[in-house]
């Protein structure tokens, strides 16, 4: 039974046998497969009351390694974001008891994030890389032959 991709392409054909449209149908699977592991993730992140940008944050902090902390300068660098949207996340992770600041105790204007002791023993259950559902988009396909895809 064709796919809605596959009725797409089928279209196309039909109405222009000119043209190779296999790259749209590449295209078409590829963002169909991005919108529902969106989805997923944010589903996922809801139930844990986080936002992806908090998530971003937790998962950096955690993969820094012990004491799991880092300066919003470091944040800078590994990040798209600016000083103030980093400010934001790390206000709302702080209310939530996820996060502490921690200031330098020779240039006290120096300020660390640290994940708190719940939030690091915790933070590998809220990632959506361990949601059961994750196999479903990360195990290899062998490929397959269909019916459907226009032959070179």
């Amino acid at each position: 039974m064709p796919d809605a991709v596959a009725a797409l392409l089928a279209q196309w054909r039909r109405e222009r046998p000119d043209i190779d449209f296999r790259p749209l149908g590449a295209v078409a699977r590829l963002m169909r497969i991005s919108r529902m592991w969106d989805k997923e993730i944010k589903d996922f992140l809801a139930r844990h009351d986080l936002e992806s940008g908090e998530f971003d944050i937790l998962s950096t902090l955690r993969r820094s390694g012990e004491p799991y902390e880092l300066t919003a300068g470091a944040f800078l660098k590994s990040s798209l974001v600016t000083t103030g949207a980093i400010t934001l996340r790390v206000d709302r992770m702080e209310t939530k008891g996820l996060v502490t600041r921690v200031r330098g105790t020779v240039d006290r204007r120096s300020v660390r994030i640290r994940l708190t002791p719940a939030a690091s023993r915790s933070s590998t259950a809220y990632s959506p890389h361990t949601s059961p559902t994750r196999p479903a988009y990360s195990t290899p396909s062998t490929p397959t032959t269909s019916n459907t895809s226009p032959q070179p």
